[in-house]
């Protein structure tokens, strides 16, 4: 998604990783999930777990903003798009955009990896969060992962090119405008237990929180 801060434009798919920058950590913990019909991969980026997702959910559904999703990227071997790709997959559909915020559809599980430090404002950052609790079904289950800790996010803070702005910073690159923040895991969980989750389950690892969250 982009953003509107100070008179620049925030590209949040500057932060998207891709899938050889995966977790060790955080992919274990996927494969410990028990089969569900339907996933939600909330700001898919560039699939970096897609391929775990699919291990335990028979559908899984893809969410980002049109410029993520239309992009030429690699995509398991291939040059194509998020789009064209799920074209070629019967068990892959797509959300664009604001779509997701008025679709009626509900999910066993959603993931939200790692996609909440990428978001300025503060607003649209727990409005996630709160969206989530609302496409979950009944029972449904929430995974969310946050990296509060990170020795590159201090180097790339005393860049020249980056300037601190609210619980973050902005890095003014030749890709554009990016943000990025390390704002602590405790204020996380507060939100998490405001929107009406119960915590099941909560690790941290290599400055990683990781929380597995079921809807009340």
């Amino acid at each position: 998604m982009r953003y509107r801060v100070n008179r620049v434009i925030i590209r949040s798919e500057n932060a998207a990783k891709p899938k050889a920058q995966k977790s060790k950590y955080i992919a274990d913990e996927f494969k410990a999930l028990y089969p569900v019909k339907t996933s939600l991969d909330y700001g898919c980026g560039k699939l970096r777990y897609l391929e775990n997702y699919l291990q335990n959910s028979d559908e899984v559904f893809l969410y980002d903003s049109q410029v993520q999703l239309s992009r030429q990227q690699k995509i398991w071997g291939d040059k194509t798009s998020i789009i064209e790709f799920s074209k070629t997959r019967n068990n892959i559909a797509l959300f664009c955009g604001r779509e997701i915020y008025t679709t009626q559809e509900k999910f066993d599980r959603i993931f939200c990896i790692n996609v909440l430090s990428a978001v300025p404002i503060l607003s649209v950052r727990w409005r996630i969060l709160r969206n989530c609790y609302r496409l979950l079904k009944p029972n449904g289950q929430l995974v969310v992962t946050h990296q509060y800790r990170n020795s590159d996010f201090n180097r790339m803070r005393k860049m020249p090119n980056a300037y601190e702005f609210r619980d973050g910073y902005i890095i003014n690159s030749l890709r554009g405008h990016s943000f990025y923040s390390t704002f602590s895991r405790e204020e996380l969980r507060e939100q998490l237990i405001q929107c009406g989750f119960y915590i099941a389950l909560t690790k941290i690892f290599d400055g990683t929180v990781f929380y597995l969250l079921d809807k009340n």
